[in-house]
């Protein structure tokens, strides 16, 4: 039996209809696409000069993404140093006031041995606190790597390199404090100070206790107290550092977008009439071939 055959006219129409579907459906895809990504460049070929322009721009974004990353991370590292800081000065004003009250007593040697055990207690707490780590390693150490910034005598196991952050363009802000130049080294630093002023306690050497001990201990209160400030300082340069990261990196997300994203609610639309008009030709298609397509497939 052959193949039925359409009018020339029917033909026609029905070609021009299949065609309009082919190129129908490749446009339907294409926004379906657009949709998805929210992005009207799928490819780099599609606008060139214009995905240049976009890829640029993400570059930009990403390290300002990075800037504010590291800029956070400073952040967490000199809070923590803020707060051992400031408890700190508020352990060598306790030991203050204990050598203080010598003045204003008479203690018994069993009374200045327990006072000798109450400083060495804060002395302690001290020292632990300025061993305080980040990460695993010790915030005041300097860039050692050590776990622990001071001995048990008090000598630093640190270096005198700060850890910095790279907040901006050319911008590197430290992001903690060298151990030594807050708490100092060995014995003539605070932990080998306090040790002294024990070991005088424990001696009943009260001449040695007022008239040395005690002034050296003012001298470090007001040293711990200059690195608090400096640190406090630092936390407000990184803070700003981060807030501009945050608004630059907000500001180049948004013109990577605005170059290549598609318009969500016209693409949409758009679609929707795609669906519509090709499901008009499907029909008219079908009208004018109602028995079936497949005979007059190539």
């Amino acid at each position: 039996m052959s193949a039925p055959v359409m009018p020339a006219t029917s033909l026609a129409f029905s070609q021009q209809l299949l065609g309009y579907l082919g190129s129908g459906q490749a446009s339907l895809q294409q926004l379906q696409a657009e949709l998805a990504s929210g992005s009207s460049i799928l490819s780099p070929s599609d606008n060139p000069p214009l995905a240049q322009q976009s890829l640029a721009a993400q570059a930009a974004a990403a390290q300002a993404t990075s800037w504010l990353s590291n800029a956070q991370d400073g952040l967490s590292r000199l809070g923590l140093a803020n707060q051992v800081l400031n408890q700190a000065l508020g352990e060598i004003s306790q030991v203050q006031q204990a050598v203080e009250s010598v003045s204003s007593a008479t203690f018994s040697p069993a009374g200045m041995s327990s006072l000798a055990e109450t400083v060495q207690g804060i002395g302690q707490q001290i020292l632990a606190n300025a061993n305080t780590t980040y990460e695993g390693y010790a915030i005041f150490g300097g860039t050692s790597g050590q776990q622990d910034a001071f001995s048990a005598s008090g000598a630093y196991l640190g270096n005198a390199n700060v850890p910095t952050r790279a907040v901006g363009p050319g911008v590197q802000i430290p992001a903690g404090l060298a151990g030594d130049t807050v708490f100092g080294n060995g014995a003539s630093g605070l932990f080998g100070v306090i040790n002294q002023t024990v070991a005088d306690l424990q001696a009943g050497n009260v001449n040695a206790v007022l008239g040395t001990d005690l002034p050296a201990l003012n001298t470090w209160y007001g040293q711990v107290q200059d690195a608090a400030a400096q640190a406090g300082s630092l936390y407000d340069q990184m803070q700003a550092a981060q807030q501009q990261a945050q608004a630059t990196s907000q500001a180049l997300s948004t013109q990577a977008s605005n170059l290549t994203g598609s318009d969500l609610a016209g693409t949409a639309t758009e679609l929707s009439l795609e669906q519509s008009t090709l499901q008009a030709a499907l029909y008219s298609l079908a009208r004018v071939v109602p028995e079936s397509l497949l005979p007059y497939l190539p």
